[in-house]
């Protein structure tokens, strides 16, 4: 009996091998063999491998191809709008078509996606999730590519989107293509409690996961990985991530004129977090002509919070064909109206051409100027560690790029820390454009602020490149060394020099003016409201300061010192003025201002006033004064006569 035993379970576990290898009855791989644009849920499209179908995919287990050009779509009209599929594949010229005519849409749950059609994902009918209520829903509990090479069908109308909700664990994500005029049908993406990550590594012909109209991470979801990610704003949901993005993940913020859906309203980033990629605020691709909206990013993430980037920040724009376009970023919080403070590990370009991060800086030839970044302060700490960049530079000259973009800092009453060089090559352009007040140097808004350069802690050399624009109050705190250098357009007068509009202070290192000059050309010509100087050397004899000329207007302006220092010349402007305020002021080869030695001296056009006061005897003074005189007199011509 215990062999016959034995023989009986080992039938058995011979039959469940069987069942288990075989799989169950129903799973089935479907082929999709109808007429172009057929209904997904007619059984007679489709082919499980014995012909005619009798049912259309919907089951969790369903393998799905649509191949040779086919397209299949899938209509809220119909009865089913709602489809269950283990994984979706089209190649070719094949495509997947939603037509979302109700309110609900077309629901998609499946577990991996591979599209690599010429329109892979296009919407015939499907509206936006945001504010409607029809639209189209993908629940992807796998990995999701579309490799198509457009994405959109041509003609689309704009504003039509397709909600992807990512919810697996460590997944792919990937929507690449999408290279036609027609960009501007962009998904929604939600990282439902899993986490995403673009695998550009496995798709090295295509640049990135395209622009979203939206990302939002929510249940603990977050991106990682080494991708690129590109959208219009990213969002916060429910139970948020205590780190919302990690690893190497890079975000491009694009907005483009074309897509019929931005009515040029703020755009948010998160703030308060780490970005651990680039980032880039740019203006998508621009293919027509005509002015461009204005176009703002806020961020959402309250001051004292800080927002940081550890790579590179860009405000720009890819290249277009010709017209304006504006692109801001305003370092506030798009709900408190606070300012929230900055740092930028990398580099920071305000007004630069750009495609993609993943993608050639585009040096094409632009027909048309007029692409401008802006970088609007408010009352923030901006510390930049390595360089900040304004306007385009090409071959590192301007002379080359007639057309090349703008950029401007709008500095408000900001902080700014440079740990290497600041580099301005292009801000003016020609008046009766948006934001003129902006851009040009005559309106080149420093407002209260104080750039730091500090040298990120380095003895090295900091260079300043300021094409003529200004400063408000300057600061060098550094261990090495700050110089001037001379302009990208030495055309631009006097674009090689620094112009103050507040006050120079030289805490520590040094600074080379590099045989430039340093205008002063602020407040009035009062002591107190006079411009201040302070080196921490404090002596004549030390390293010159350069030329140093003071102008401003009709009312005149003046400089203070706050400590003892050299300068090779000095140049007053009518009615301007020089306090020593008890100090000493050595100009190389000409003189040397003792405070305590003179009360007023002209010089040039101007005043250099000291701390000696006059003094003017009184008469009873006087008289016993020369009674005293006449006494003396008298003693000397006795003791002679004796």
């Amino acid at each position: 009996m215990g062999k016959g035993l034995l023989i009986a379970l080992t039938i058995v576990a011979f039959c469940v091998v069987l069942v288990f290898a075989g799989g169950p009855a129903y799973a089935l791989t479907y082929t999709y063999k109808g007429a172009n644009d057929g209904f997904w849920d007619d059984p007679n499209n489709w082919d499980n491998g014995t012909g005619a179908s009798l049912d259309y995919p919907d089951a969790a287990d369903a393998v799905v191809y649509v191949l040779n050009g086919n397209r299949v779509k899938m209509d809220s009209s119909r009865p089913d709008t709602s489809f269950q599929m283990q994984s979706l594949r089209t190649d070719g010229t094949s495509a997947l078509r939603t037509n979302s005519t109700t309110a609900g849409g077309i629901k998609i749950y499946v577990g991996d996606v591979f599209l690599q059609g010429l329109s892979a994902f296009t919407y015939t009918g499907s509206w936006g999730i945001e504010g409607v209520t029809k639209g189209t829903e993908m629940y992807v509990s796998g990995n999701y590519q579309n490799k198509s090479t457009s994405g959109v069908a041509t003609g689309a109308t704009a504003g039509r989107r397709a909600l992807i909700i990512m919810s697996g664990a460590n997944k792919a994500y990937r929507e690449a293509g999408y290279t036609t005029a027609n960009r501007y049908c962009y998904n929604y993406l939600t990282v439902d409690g899993g986490s995403v990550s673009d695998n550009a590594s496995n798709i090295n012909t295509y640049d990135g996961s395209y622009q979203h109209t939206e990302i939002t991470l929510k249940n603990g979801g977050y991106l990682r990985g080494s991708g690129l990610f590109e959208t219009r704003e990213l969002v916060l949901g429910a139970s948020p991530p205590a780190t919302p993005l990690q690893e190497t993940v890079k975000i491009d913020y694009c907005m483009s004129k074309n897509n019929g859906g931005d009515d040029g309203t703020t755009r948010l980033a998160l703030g308060g977090i780490t970005y651990p990629g680039d980032v880039r605020f740019v203006q998508a691709d621009q293919t027509t002509s005509g002015s461009g909206p204005t176009y703002l990013y806020k961020f959402k993430g309250g001051n004292p919070t800080t927002t940081t980037f550890n790579g590179n920040v860009t405000v720009g724009h890819t290249k277009r064909a010709s017209g304006l376009g504006l692109m801001m970023v305003e370092t506030r919080d798009n709900d408190t109206g606070n300012s929230i403070n900055i740092h930028v590990v990398g580099n920071l370009y305000v007004g630069q051409q750009v495609y993609r991060i993943d993608g050639p800086t585009s040096n094409a030839a632009v027909s048309g100027a007029g692409l401008r970044g802006l970088l609007k302060c408010g009352s923030s700490q901006i510390d930049v560690d390595c360089n900040v960049v304004v306007g385009f530079f090409y071959n590192d000259t301007h002379a080359t790029r007639a057309n090349a973009p703008d950029g401007s800092i709008k500095f408000e009453s900001s902080t700014i820390k440079v740990g290497n060089n600041w580099s301005v090559y292009r801000v003016t352009q020609p008046t009766g454009w948006f934001y003129d007040n902006d851009f040009t140097i005559t309106n080149w808004d420093t407002g209260t602020s104080t750039v730091i350069f500090d040298g990120n802690g380095g003895s090295g050399t900091q260079t300043i490149r300021s094409q003529g624009t200004w400063f408000n109050n300057l600061t060098v705190n550094t261990l090495g060394t700050v110089k001037l250098l001379d302009s990208a357009t030495p055309s631009i007068a006097a674009a090689g020099n620094m112009i103050l509009k507040g006050n120079f202070r030289i805490e520590a290192g040094t600074f080379d003016p590099n045989k430039r000059t340093i205008t002063f050309k602020g407040g009035d010509n009062s002591e107190t409201g006079a411009q201040q100087i302070y080196d921490f050397n404090n002596s004549y004899t030390s390293a010159s300061i350069g030329d140093v000329f003071v102008t401003q207007g009709s009312g005149g302006s003046a400089i203070k010192l706050l400590t003892n220092l050299m300068m090779d010349n000095l140049d007053l402007g009518p009615l301007c003025a020089v306090y020593l305020n008890g100090w000493r002021l050595g100009v190389k080869d000409d003189y040397t201002f003792v405070s305590s030695e003179i009360t007023s001296m002209t010089w040039d056009q101007g005043t250099v006033f000291g701390t000696q006061e006059p003094v003017i005897p009184e008469p009873g003074t006087l008289l016993l004064l020369g009674t005293g005189i006449l006494g003396l007199l008298g003693y000397i011509r006795r003791r002679r006569m004796k």
